[in-house]
């Protein structure tokens, strides 16, 4: 909480205002850092990595489980309603 000084008054008024500056001062520590971490990110690295030599495998038949038969009849009965177009 802070307080307005003002030299004319006994009192002390409560400023109801938000203090910015610690705000600006993560932002500008941000800002550095970032600054300085962006060059050091686009450097590039050589790496070797090794080549694939297994055969290229053959994908496994679709599953027709309960939930594809499932799926199947839901799509009947909910689209090939008699009467519904």
């Amino acid at each position: 909480m802070s307080v307005r000084l003002d030299h004319g008054k006994d009192e002390l008024d409560e400023v109801h205002e938000i203090n910015v500056t610690p705000f600006i001062d993560v932002m500008l520590v941000l800002l550095i850092i970032f600054m300085v971490a962006a060059p050091l990110a686009t450097v590039d690295i050589s790496v070797n990595l090794p080549t694939a030599d297994a055969p290229q495998q053959q994908r496994p038949p679709k599953p027709q489980g309960w939930g594809s038969q499932l799926w199947t009849l839901t799509l009947f009965f909910v689209v090939r309603q008699p009467g519904i177009e």
